[in-house]
Parts: C-alpha cells; structure tokens; sequence
C-alpha cells in the first residue's frame, strides 16, 4: 500500500436470509486526517476474468459506500485510485499519474465472524488493532465482565483528580529517572527501554531492585534505573551499533539488580535489544528518531511502523477465530516518544495521540477490578493468585487485558459524557485513554498494599508486557 494514504475503512456482511450475502464495503479516505478525493472499485479479482461488482466517484468529504454480491471463493478487493496530496503546501505528495492501492476483502474472516472490521484499526494480516480488539475481546469473552457503575466511579474519581490538579502526580510519577532534553537522545533512551519493558516481577525467592543516587527501584523503573547507571559509567547503551552486537553477559552485568539477582528473561531481552540495533541500522539510520519522522506526527502510523518493522512489538493473540492485538510496548513507546518530545519538537506532536489505548498488562486489571470498573468471575478467580501462571495466549489471559482495554475505552467515553452534561465537570479538560492507564497503574502503586489484600493480579511470564 502506498505509505502516504492512510484509509478508514469498515467491512463487514449484512447477514440477511438470502444467499448470497450482500458485502457492505463503508468509510472514509483520509490523507493526514483529512477527506480527500479519488475512485474506489469493489471487485472480484480471480485469476480468469474480473468482475466489477460496483465503481465510485468518492468526493471531497472522502465518504463511501459500496456494495457486491459474491458468491464462495471469490477474490473481493477494493481498487482506489488516488493522489493524496501535501495539504500544508497544496502539492501532490507523488509526482505524475494516479497511484492504485489494492486491499484485499478476506472473505473467510467475513463470512466466519459477522463482525464489524476496521482495517485503518489493523496492523498485519487481518490483526484487529487494540481498541477494536478490546471490544471484540468482551463480546465473546465470558470471565471478566465491565461493571457500568464502576466505571462511572471510576471516571468521576480520574475527572476530579484533573479538575484538582492530582491527576499530575499519578501521570509524573518518579520522573528523576527519564530524560528531559526532548532531543533524539531522549527518544533513543525511551526506544531501549521500552525495547525490554516487560516482566520485572521476580521468580520465587529472588528480588529484583536496582538503585541510582541514592534511591532504590523495582520493576519498570530498576530498568530506567539500570539504563542511566550505564550512561553514568561510559557505556553507549544508545547505540544502535551496541544494541546489536551486546552479549548476554554484558545485558547480565548492566540490569543484575543489588541483590545479584538476574533481571527475568535475560536471554529474551538480549534477542530483543540486538534485534532492535539491527533494524535500527538497516532501516533507520541508526536512530530511532527517524522512525518517528517517518510518522508524519501520527500516532498510528507509528503504531504501525514498530509492529512492521520490530518483530518483539507484535503482541498478538487469537480469540475465538480472531487475530487481536493488545500491543502494551509497542503503545507505551508511541506514548513516551509523545512525552518525551512535548513541548521541545514538533515531530512528536502525534495528532491523534487520543487514539492510543490503554497499556494491558497484569496490574492496571488488578486496579481496575479492585476500583469496581471489571468484574472477575469465580472461574477467573480460581485460575490467579499467588504461586499460579496463566500462559500468554490463553483464553484467560486474552480476556483479562483485552477486557483493560475495552473499560478504560468506556472510561473516557464517560468521562466525555460528565464533561459535556455535568455541571461539576464542565470546565475539565479531555483525558486521554493512555492517562487513564497511568493513573489507575499509580493508583496501584499508592494503594499496593490494599489492592493486593483484595484483589489478585495474573503472572504470564512473556515479553509483552
């Protein structure tokens, strides 16, 4: 697909009594956000004779809708025929004729789900992105239910502590520990550690902490901890050269936590960091940063450029016959290019940073069924808790953080409706789904005795999250 159209588009079959079914193509093309022009053609392309099921003029609003009749086996495509143009300088993006984009129709994953798909919201071969993902996810799950009331508690506690000013404290926790030049190093800095942020929970017995000035860190924040202890010594840990060439015992050495212990998953980390070097090198000069230039200051183009190009982002499952997709790392990075640059350059000035989820881990579930948002059943109960693991994959699993995503997606919407119709909450400004996330992690963290007497969290031992 040409890498400067970015299409909205929803398929999906109008389940009817007659056969064949009626494939309903509807949406809008975008460049840069904004509707633009072109023809789109619904076909059937097989390998003999194609056949037009119907053509359109799209206008300058972008809208469609097409509709075709096939039958088993076919081939469906949409065939857009478009030059999106630079609308900052009123140029043509791409010199000469129109450019043809050809998106394939899967009518086996049509037919099998009868589900609406938002293929703008896909990443790879038909994986649904998070948000979408996350409804999917509640629809068909049936061992984490949302709780309506709770998300209404939720929602009122999140737009007070933003009327008040508190929300900051949760949003900025321990922030002695990230860069604050706003520059490329910062983004470097924010590319490696989010390249192994997953699973710092220690193994039975040991204790994995890291100490830096004085102050000692557990979890996410012993890696910040050990990435700056690194620069402090001399050791260009930034490097793309070094992040592809580094030993296991070398990672061993940087992340051994006080206690001598390992950081968890040691060896997954080296193939990660030296995979990350490796592309960084191969496609990107080196710098992560280009790879946020390449964005074009979209959050989901970047989404999309991580997955694509940095095979340790991908955080997919299936759940019931569905690719999903939760992706917590490869989020959490846009998130924190986002914070990083804000206020020092413009690249990182993601436009639709408010499409950005929230980060599904093991905690923010725990948080949020202990603040009445999520509902467990007794089955999901039985199946977590201390000295137990669910598999990454598993329809438990899958269930837990996608049913993280689809709340707090509800929280905002909430929150939104608060904003708009109570009068306490008029002047408050938007929150964010990814700020949602971050306050209810801090909440944990401030609450983490409490939360953990009433409420279990899950362990999956895995590099996603």
């Amino acid at each position: 697909m040409n890498r400067f159209l970015i299409l909205l588009l929803l398929i999906f079959i109008e389940c009817s009594y007659s056969y064949p079914p009626v494939i309903s193509v509807r949406g809008t093309l975008t460049c840069y956000g904004i509707p633009y022009k072109a023809t789109i053609t619904l076909i059937n392309h097989d390998k003999l004779l194609g056949h037009i099921f119907t053509i359109r003029e799209v206008g300058y609003d972008g809208k469609f809708h097409l509709n075709g009749e096939p039958v088993d086996d076919l081939d469906v495509r949409l065939i857009i025929e478009h030059t999106c143009a630079d609308w900052k300088n009123g140029k043509p993006l791409i010199a000469g004729p129109p450019v043809v984009t050809k998106i394939g129709v899967n009518m086996e994953a049509l037919s099998r789900s009868g589900y609406n798909i938002d293929v703008d919201k896909m990443l790879i071969d038909g994986v649904l992105g998070p948000s979408e993902s996350g409804k999917f996810i509640v629809q068909h799950g049936n061992l984490v239910k949302i709780n309506e009331s709770g998300v209404t508690k939720v929602a009122e506690q999140i737009l007070e502590a933003a009327k008040d000013g508190s929300i900051k404290e949760a949003l900025f926790l321990s922030p002695e520990l990230h860069p604050k030049s706003g520059d490329k190093e910062a983004v470097q800095w924010v590319f490696l550690v989010d390249t192994i942020n997953f699973s710092f929970w220690p193994d039975e017995g040991a204790h994995y902490d890291v100490s830096w000035n004085g102050k000692s860190y557990t979890g996410y924040f012993s890696a910040c901890a050990a990435v700056n202890k690194a620069l402090a010594a001399g050791i260009p840990v930034l490097s793309a050269e070094w992040m592809k060439n580094v030993s296991e015992e070398e990672i061993d050495r940087i992340f051994k936590s006080d206690s001598g212990h390992s950081i968890p998953l040691l060896g997954e980390r080296v193939k990660a960091i030296n995979e990350s070097g490796r592309v960084l090198l191969q496609k990107f000069d080196g710098e992560f940063y280009n790879c946020v230039v390449k964005s074009k200051r979209s959050a989901q183009t970047l989404l999309k450029l991580i997955v694509e190009n940095f095979t340790s982002f991908r955080d997919f499952a299936e759940f019931h016959n569905q690719k999903v997709s939760l992706l917590k790392r490869a989020q959490i990075l846009v998130a924190d290019v986002y914070g990083a640059l804000q206020g020092h350059d413009e690249v990182g000035d993601f436009k639709d940073i408010s499409s950005i989820t929230m980060f599904a881990d093991y905690r923010v579930p725990q948080a949020l069924a202990y603040l009445g948002a999520l509902d467990y059943s007794k089955e999901l109960l039985d199946q977590i808790g201390e000295g137990k693991r669910l598999e990454n994959g598993s329809a438990a699993e899958v269930e837990l953080r996608g049913a993280s995503i689809a709340v707090c997606d509800e929280i905002v919407d909430k929150m939104n409706h608060l904003r708009a119709n109570d009068a306490r909450f008029s002047g408050v400004r938007e929150v964010t789904a990814m700020e949602v996330d971050v306050f209810v992690w801090g909440y944990r963290r401030l609450h983490a005795a409490d939360v953990e007497k009433k409420i279990p969290f899950h362990r999956t031992r895995c590099i996603y999250y």
